[in-house]
């Protein structure tokens, strides 16, 4: 009985693992930039720009979906 049981539950961590890495790596870079802008430092670029938030936010999107992109193209590393 329990046979059956422990390749099935192996099956689902491992689904549960694809979903947590595809997750970190998206977030990943995004916590990178967001950390680093979130210093107070006078030499940062965009900083002291009218539009510097929006060009961070844009960047941030386009990263995102760019990573997206790749890993939708990977089906290996795509969960569902």
């Amino acid at each position: 009985m329990t046979e059956g049981c422990i390749p099935v539950a192996s099956h689902k961590l491992i689904q549960i693992m694809k979903v947590l890495a595809v997750v970190m790596a998206i977030c990943l870079p995004l916590s990178c930039l967001a950390g680093i802008y979130g210093m107070k430092v006078d030499s940062m670029p965009k900083l002291h720009s009218r539009f510097g938030d929006v060009i961070l936010l844009r960047v941030m999107g386009v990263i995102a979906s760019i990573l997206l992109v790749v890993l939708r193209k990977k089906r290996g590393l795509w969960p569902w």
